[in-house]
C-alpha cells in the first residue's frame, strides 16, 4: 500500500541560524539580489543536505523529523531524494522518497513501495523544487513588503562561504495569508488567535559564488488559549548543505522516474 499520508507528512518538511552581528537592511537586500542574479547563471548542480525539525507544545515535544537528501538540477529539471524519519505523538515512520520536479509535473516516489504518485495540485504546500527557488521565495516576500531584511554575518559551510539572511515576517500579514488558505471547517477561534498571534523568522545564508542557498532555517512561535490554558506552540526547521558541486554533469537519466506512476 503506497503510504500517501505520511509521504505527504513528510515532504513538506523537506521542500526551510543565526549567527555573527546584525548589519543593515540594504546590505542584506543588496546580497539578495547578487544572489538571485548568480543562481541564474547555474543551470546544473549538485548537493547534499541535512535537514531537522522539532514541533514542540508547552517545551514538550510534539513532532520531529531529520534526514539527509540530494538534490539534482539541470535546466528546468529538478530532483530531490532522501531518507528521513519521523516521529509524532510518539509514533515514529520512516521512508526513502524522491522528488521529481518535471516540465509534465511533480511525482513523488516512494521506494518502500516502488511506485510513484503525480502531484494532482498546482502548487506544493511548501515548495522546495530546488534550493535557489527559496531565494526566489525570499525576494517575493521583501518586494510585497511582508518581511524585514537584516545582514548576519558570513558563514563557512561545506567549505564555502555564504551570506548569512536574517527575514523578519510581517506576522499579520501572513495571518491574513494563512486563515484565508484554511478551509472554512477547519477554522476555529483558537488557530485564529494562533496565527494572529505568530512570530515569524527565517534565516538563508546563500552561497557568495553562485547565490545558492547553503543554510535555511525557519522559527515559529504561536500562542493560542484552550480552556482558559494559555498554550506556547514552537516549530524550528532547518536545512544545511554538506556539499555542493555546481561542476558536475548531470545526466538527463536521473530524472527518469524509477517506477509506474500511480492513480492514488
Amino acid at each position: 500500500m503506497f503510504r500517501h499520508k505520511g509521504l505527504l507528512l513528510l515532504l513538506p518538511i523537506i521542500v526551510i541560524l543565526v549567527s555573527g552581528c546584525t548589519g543593515s537592511s540594504q546590505q542584506a537586500a543588496d546580497v539578495l539580489t547578487s544572489a538571485l542574479n548568480k543562481t541564474s547563471e547555474y543551470t546544473s548542480y549538485t548537493g547534499d543536505y541535512a535537514l531537522d525539525l522539532d514541533f514542540t507544545a508547552m517545551g514538550q515535544p510534539f513532532m520531529s523529523a531529520s534526514g539527509m537528501f540530494d538534490v539534482w538540477k539541470k535546466g528546468n529539471k529538478n530532483k530531490l531524494a532522501g531518507d528521513f524519519s519521523m516521529t509524532a505523538l510518539e509514533q515514529s515512520q520512516s521512508a526513502d522518497i524522491s522528488v521529481y520536479y518535471l516540465p509534465d509535473g511533480v511525482y513523488f516516489c516512494s521506494d518502500d513501495d516502488q511506485t510513484c504518485l503525480m502531484h494532482a495540485g498546482s502548487s506544493m504546500p511548501l515548495d522546495v523544487e530546488s534550493p535557489e527557488k527559496m531565494i526566489e521565495q525570499l525576494q517575493e516576500l521583501v518586494d510585497e513588503g511582508s518581511v524585514t531584511l537584516n545582514y548576519l554575518g558570513t558563514k563557512q559551510i561545506a567549505g564555502r562561504t555564504c551570506d548569512n539572511i536574517k527575514a523578519a515576517v510581517n506576522s499579520e500579514k501572513v495571518s491574513e495569508s494563512m486563515q484565508s488558505s484554511i478551509p472554512s471547517g477547519l477554522s476555529t477561534p483558537g488557530l485564529e488567535q494562533a496565527l494572529q498571534g505568530m512570530s515569524f523568522y527565517y534565516t538563508i545564508c546563500p552561497d557568495q559564488e553562485t547565490g545558492i542557498p547553503l543554510e535555511y532555517a525557519m522559527s515559529i512561535n504561536m500562542q493560542t488559549t484552550y480552556e482558559g490554558t494559555i498554550i506556547n506552540l514552537n516549530l524550528i526547521m532547518q536545512m544545511t548543505a554538506t556539499s555542493l558541486d555546481v561542476d558536475a554533469a548531470v545526466l538527463d537519466s536521473e530524472f527518469k522516474l524509477p517506477y509506474p506512476v500511480s492513480s492514488g
